[in-house]
């Protein structure tokens, strides 16, 4: 009687074992697939972090470099306009010369005809 006793003693022993055996090891497996979960909750949270910081970064060298070709387009439409400027003073410089010369040619030729055609009268 006593070994029988002794023997279900034993096996509720074991079987109280077996059954706290299983509770730690599902409460171990519940624990790693919340710290699973918590890492890959962390992991998005930082991915996102950098995305976020990433995107904003992006943004303003976007901007920035917008400014630098702005400013880069405005230095060169002035670049331009002034060179067409002076262009446009050196043809109207020619211009003017060559009419003055025109004119100096023309006012001889005048002045030679003028002068020719007193000759005549006077002869």
């Amino acid at each position: 009687a006593m070994r029988k006793v002794s023997r279900e003693v034993e096996e509720e022993k074991n079987s109280l074992l077996s059954r706290r055996m299983r509770e730690i090891e599902n409460g171990t497996q519940e624990l790693l697939q919340e710290l699973q979960a918590t890492k890959e909750e962390e992991q998005r949270a930082t991915l996102k972090e950098l995305e976020e910081k990433l995107r904003g970064e992006l943004e303003a060298s976007t901007r920035k470099k917008h400014e630098e070709l702005k400013e880069e387009a405005h230095t060169a439409i002035a670049r331009v306009q002034k060179e067409l400027l002076e262009r446009r003073e050196q043809v109207l410089r020619e211009v003017e010369r060559e009419c003055e010369e025109e004119l100096k040619r023309e006012s001889s030729r005048m002045h030679d005809v003028f002068l020719t055609s007193k000759r005549e009268r006077i002869d």
